[in-house]
């Protein structure tokens, strides 16, 4: 229990490339916040990138956005109890803006994220708002429950396009999120083609949701096949890079819709921009999520829509934080901490 007393495990980034664990004194809740007792974390590429200096933050941040854990103490008059096992949300947003009363919460001017612009949750102990934890049930496991926030930012994302059933959808990059948003296009009924240039990728996307994959130098000649008006209805961009946005464009039918998932930090670069009119492509952005998002996220995993676990590659100890950054940015599939 946090009591102001005990002393309290975290994460702390000295300076780039510089991650330690460190005790501090843990902090006493106020009173309507609630604590939680982290159990498992996930590393994702924008602990990365803060870890490797590419998101500056100040010095001994407390990093992580992708947690789960359970209850330790309720705020009073709070219907959150005592042991009831939480997903944190890690969004923040002040509610009051012009923005925020649109319900565009995920796009608050004045938000913020656990991890980058206010201390995370590769810590032992989290004091928060009990408005941004999500109850979790018992079909879903604590050890897996951090990727449901990845899986929200993917039911988000979708929600802002047309699936349609029985067409072609193709995703593009087969990495954490891109298996998420296989899982989920399969779930919402559509024919699932799978790119990656990693055959280990290519076996797991086949075993989880679609029903082709490929290479990238194999991918437009196979979606032109399947589909009789020259390639994929809907193409979901995942890997986050120029490359696999120029494949997505180059992947979609005429009329199609990309979906532009994967965070894009290049400032220049080519593209295909005569085939963007050539086939009057409509390119769609997604960021971050809603808290309706978490709670669907929530019954998808807990119904068996979606499998987690097959996802995580690597599991390690807190204290191994540094270890973790390094097999993430390596290339792991999806590293998760266990807070033991």
């Amino acid at each position: 229990m946090a009591d102001g007393k005990r002393s309290d495990r975290a994460a702390a980034l000295r300076g780039p490339g510089d991650v330690e664990i460190v005790r501090r004194q843990a902090r006493a809740p106020s009173p309507a916040e609630a604590v939680v007792r982290v159990v498992a974390s996930g590393v994702c590429a924008t602990d990365v990138g803060i870890f490797r200096g590419r998101v500056p933050v100040p010095e001994g941040r407390v990093l992580g956005h992708e947690g789960a854990g359970f209850v330790e103490v309720a705020p009073r008059g709070s219907a959150l109890e005592q042991g009831t096992p939480v997903l944190i949300d890690p969004n923040v947003y002040c509610g009051t803006c012009a923005v925020c009363r649109e319900g565009l919460l995920n796009l608050c001017p004045n938000g913020g994220l656990l991890g980058r612009d206010a201390d995370g949750v590769f810590v032992d102990e989290l004091c928060v708002a009990p408005a941004s934890l999500h109850a979790l049930p018992d079909a879903v496991r604590l050890e897996d429950a951090p990727l449901l926030q990845v899986l929200a930012t993917v039911v988000h994302a979708q929600e802002q396009v047309q699936v349609v059933p029985g067409r072609l959808a193709a995703v593009v990059g087969l990495g954490c999120t891109g298996q998420l948003h296989a899982q989920l296009l399969a779930t919402r009924g559509a024919r699932v083609l799978g790119i990656s240039r990693s055959e280990s990728k290519r076996d797991l996307g086949r075993r989880l949701a679609c029903e082709w994959t490929a290479a990238p130098d194999e991918a437009l000649d196979l979606a032109a096949g399947l589909d009789a008006r020259g390639g994929a209805d809907l193409v979901v961009e995942a890997g986050g890079t120029l490359a696999s946005l120029e494949t997505a464009i180059r992947l979609v039918r005429p009329g199609g819709t990309v979906l532009a998932y994967g965070i894009q930090t290049e400032t220049e670069g080519g593209l295909p921009y005569y085939e963007l009119y050539r086939k009057e492509i409509r390119v769609v952005g997604a960021r971050s999520s809603l808290p309706r998002d978490m709670e669907i996220a929530v019954g998808l995993a807990a119904g068996g829509a979606v499998q987690l676990e097959p996802i995580v590659s690597d599991r390690l100890p807190l204290e191994a934080v540094a270890d973790a950054f390094d097999r993430a940015a390596a290339g792991a599939l999806k590293v998760v901490l266990e807070h033991r």
